[in-house]
């Protein structure tokens, strides 16, 4: 009885019983629906600086609130302009690391922003990371699926964004992707088809620390009608300047920009955006210190090259190559040369391009590296009677283009292009394929 009594006590009023379940079903909803709902109003107080054109189809804008505060930078891409390419990029160096600014000169870049997550430790990519259609890195494989933005390659480029798995297979859009020459996983994902995904623990990110707390953020996101493209850094760790976002307030931005997809990518101290070569973001490493990061975006103007396989009949060679067809060629097999007793000639593959017109051209190697492959693989440059060489470890960098130099051709010269082994050299030595991608006129 004194139980019923004390219930009977607490009794209200009908109307405000109906008030009450009222409140308390929105409660139910609001606690099941991503908090970036009941945080929207906290974005209207950004303001929009003005748009500065950085190259026909990219653009760099500044914005901020100075009332939470909020300093933001935004690249925006028009993807449908076929004078530009966007392309992953990652670091050459021996630790696996290089600083944006640098990756981005060498990558030519327009504008470029940080990407996939990396292991401080080792440098090496903890995410899927494609480049010029071969898998580098994969997922780590004790991690779920994430979020992973591709680019298609050639004419204007297409943006598809997808949950990929450890073995680089995508949840979505598979026919699509199929298509994809570059790519780098983040997570987690925003914004998908226009509906917010992001929900606690997605992606194996942690709720509290990583999802609500405000952090220096690095996302990219596309209007898939516009096909617009914006890349957005928010600065954070410095309250005098800007204190960065949850991904809650990172998801209403991408959307106010536009955005119907969008996903998140390495933040902290890795958040950094540069434009025209310079930094344009206030890093939140002490004393503002650059962080060496593993790869990036960058988006740079779309050249005229000349691609020649090791099977053109621009490439002569002599000595007794063999043809394997090991991942991570350019196309669909490389040569590669093993000196034995048997056979002491030397291993010799000259590629001859014809070229379209003169000028100043960037020359690149592509090779398929191994442990077994020689230290002192050497690539000769001539044009005419002026030769450059340039001595290449074909241990490391490989199924991939690197710099081997830089040629001025004229109108009545051809180029030729040839790789040997050293004399004293060991191991095998790769051949596979060249570029040349014209720079300007001729210096």
């Amino acid at each position: 009885m004194k139980k019923s009594h004390t219930y009977r006590q607490l009794q209200l009023p009908k109307m405000t019983q109906r008030l009450v379940l009222l409140v308390m079903g929105w409660l139910v909803v609001l606690a099941n629906q991503p908090p970036v709902f009941a945080r929207e109003m906290q974005l209207t107080g950004i303001q929009m600086g003005k748009k500065k054109e950085l190259a026909t189809g990219v653009w760099y804008q500044h914005a901020s609130d100075k009332s939470i505060p909020w300093e933001i930078d935004i690249i925006e891409i028009d993807l449908n302009e076929p004078t530009i390419e966007i392309v992953s990029i990652d670091a050459i160096t021996p630790s696996l690391r290089e600083k944006l600014p640098d990756l981005a000169k060498r990558g030519r870049a327009i504008a470029a922003i940080n990407a996939g997550f990396f292991n401080m430790e080792t440098g090496e990519s903890v995410s899927h990371f494609e480049l010029d259609d071969v898998i580098h890195t994969h997922t780590r494989a004790d991690l779920p699926p994430r979020s992973t933005m591709g680019f298609t390659d050639g004419g204007a480029p297409k943006a598809i964004m997808a949950v990929v798995d450890t073995e680089g297979t995508p949840a979505s859009h598979a026919d699509e992707w199929k298509q994809v020459m570059h790519a780098i996983a983040g997570g987690p994902g925003l914004i998908d088809e226009g509906n917010v995904t992001i929900t606690d623990e997605f992606e194996g990110f942690g709720k509290v620390n990583f999802v609500e707390k405000r952090h220096p953020r690095t996302a990219m996101g596309f209007n898939s009608k516009t096909n617009r493209m914006f890349w957005v850094t928010v600065d954070g760790r410095q309250p005098e300047w800007s204190v960065g976002m949850n991904l809650f307030e990172l998801t209403h931005l991408m959307a106010d920009l536009g955005c119907d997809n969008a996903m998140n990518f390495d933040g902290g101290g890795s958040t950094t955006c540069v434009a025209n070569g310079k930094v344009v973001n206030r890093v939140s490493g002490k004393d503002r210190t650059l962080r060496a990061v593993s790869n990036a975006w960058i988006v740079r103007k779309a050249l005229p090259e000349i691609i020649v396989d090791n099977d053109s009949p621009n490439a002569s060679k002599s000595g007794n190559w063999s043809m394997v067809a090991d991942k991570g060629c350019f196309g669909n097999d490389a040569l590669v040369f093993t000196s034995n007793s048997d056979d002491d000639k030397p291993a010799v593959i000259t590629w001859s391009p014809t070229l379209p017109a003169p000028g100043e051209y960037l020359v690149e190697g592509w090779w398929v590296a191994g442990p077994d492959r020689t230290d002192t693989a050497t690539f000769s440059l001539s044009v005419g009677d002026k030769t450059q060489e340039i001595t290449v470890n074909q241990q490391r960098l490989g199924s991939h283009w690197n710099e081997l130099g830089r040629l001025a051709i004229a109108e009545d010269s051809a180029p030729r292009i040839t790789l040997t082994r050293s004399a004293a050299g060991t191991g095998s030595i790769s051949a596979d394929a060249i570029r040349l991608t014209k720079l300007g006129t001729a210096k």
